[in-house]
């Protein structure tokens, strides 16, 4: 379940929400795929993302983060950011191109309805094409690797003997 269920979340986020969506990063972000990869993404001052698969006993990054933050950050940065359990700062987010906004926690939700209705305010069609337009190469990518890689995870997490709340416990001993 966790494989089907996890690659139709990053799928259907994609592919099948055809209108301008907003992410928001409140607080520290381990698994942020979701949050990325909205159209816009506004994060917290004191939030941070990281992608802690590796860094966790060896776990690989294949559920959809390695799309997004290679996608925003390029591949040496997130090579080196999945490899070594980064944790990007926000202000860092904002400048490898993660997120677009960065603004005090209380304020958050305010910008995302402020937008959201600037977005709200075009013709329906045109939000809708819109959004297919700009997802056009994370679709591109996502068909290409995610049910492989996400699978890779699983299969590694299997030969490693650890589940994902093995793999959470350990993250919150770190």
């Amino acid at each position: 379940h966790s494989y089907y269920d996890g690659c139709n979340m990053v799928e259907g986020l994609v592919n099948d929400l055809e209108i301008p969506t907003i992410g928001i990063i409140n607080g520290p972000a381990v698994h942020s795929e979701i949050a990325l990869l909205c159209d816009i993404t506004l994060m917290a001052e004191d939030a941070y993302i990281m992608d802690p698969h590796y860094a966790i006993g060896g776990a690989l990054p294949g559920d959809g983060i390695q799309i997004a933050l290679r996608a925003f950050m390029g591949i040496k940065r997130s090579n080196y950011a999945m490899m070594f359990n980064e944790k990007i700062t926000a202000k860092k987010a904002l400048e490898y191109g993660l997120v677009n906004e960065i603004l005090p926690k209380e304020k958050l939700y305010e910008r995302a309805l402020e937008l959201g209705e600037q977005l709200a305010s075009k013709p329906r069609i045109s939000r809708r094409l819109l959004a297919q337009t700009l997802r056009m190469p994370l679709r591109e990518q996502i068909a290409k690797e995610l049910r492989t890689t996400f699978g890779t995870e699983m299969w590694n997490m299997l030969a490693l003997n650890v589940t994902h709340d093995d793999a959470f416990e350990k993250m919150n001993k770190e």
